[in-house]
């Protein structure tokens, strides 16, 4: 019983593959990358969308473009192949504020389908699809590297990457203004 326990603790305290970085590293572009997803969030919720008043549609374009930046500087400081290398508190601790920041992220994008429509009718120029296209590339780009550190944690943040990911992309989809075609 105490051999096994060794082994456990020996097997789980070594890298997997790849580069080994510590979390802590990445929890500052994490953070402002979940206050980025809560901006959207309270603008989304709060903002009636008209044409004749384009500082809302502004405002949620402004959030867009910083967690699309926020999501590209955590995505540079993981590689694919990255493991952890941090003790069994730290990661517990990673998982739960990565449980806390993806239901941020799910809400985020969920409101931007709910709101795609009426956005899309309020919008005269491209920036906001643009920048919604910038996002959606840079959540790819993260979910690609952040699935395998997140898969440590449980399947079910995994899972909730993806329902993100497909999120976005179905937001978008509904936010092409009419006219444009889709590329």
């Amino acid at each position: 019983m105490l051999l096994n326990a060794w082994i456990l603790a020996t097997l789980l305290s070594l890298p997997l593959w790849g580069l080994c970085f510590d979390l802590d590293s990445i929890f500052d572009e994490i953070y402002s990358i979940d206050h980025d997803f809560n901006d959207m969030c309270r603008v989304l919720s709060q903002q009636v969308f008209r044409m004749d008043d384009s500082r809302p549609v502004d405002e949620v374009r402004k959030s867009v473009e910083s967690a699309a930046q926020g999501l590209k500087a955590v995505s540079e400081k993981i590689r694919y192949d990255s493991t952890i290398d941090d003790s069994i508190d730290v990661m517990e601790a990673f998982c739960d504020d990565m449980e806390f920041f993806m239901h941020t992220q799910m809400k985020a994008a969920d409101l931007f389908v709910f709101k795609a429509h009426n956005m899309r009718d309020a919008v005269k120029s491209p920036a906001l699809p643009d920048a919604v296209v910038e996002l959606s590339a840079a959540y790819d780009r993260y979910a690609t590297q952040m699935i395998p550190l997140v898969r440590h944690c449980d399947s079910r943040r995994a899972e909730d990457i993806y329902v993100v990911k497909s999120t976005l992309h179905r937001a978008l989809i509904d936010l092409k203004p009419s006219g444009r075609r889709a590329v």
